[in-house]
């Protein structure tokens, strides 16, 4: 059974896999490449293509952007993340 897609704020909504969304939610929680990949037991090549697959999926060119996107269409929570130190 596929996860539910999150409720729209505007007219798009990329599709996210699964993994572009726990990317998607470390980087929101301050976490960076090599960490990301070690968090998810793959190789920091890998989060890299996630994030430029999320960019190009949200049209944004900044990580500033892509968060406030995800944000917006309702693949992260408001909540401030925990910080990762």
């Amino acid at each position: 059974m596929a996860s539910p897609q999150p409720k729209l704020k505007g007219s798009i909504n990329p599709f996210l896999s699964k993994q572009e969304i726990r990317v998607l939610n470390l980087i929101w929680e301050g976490y960076g490449t090599k960490e990301i990949a070690s968090k998810l037991g793959i190789v920091p090549k890998t989060v890299m293509t996630h994030r430029a697959t999320l960019h190009n999926k949200m049209s944004v060119n900044n990580v500033i952007k892509l968060v406030r996107k995800g944000l917006d269409l309702g693949y992260l929570d408001y909540q401030l993340p925990i910080n990762p130190s």
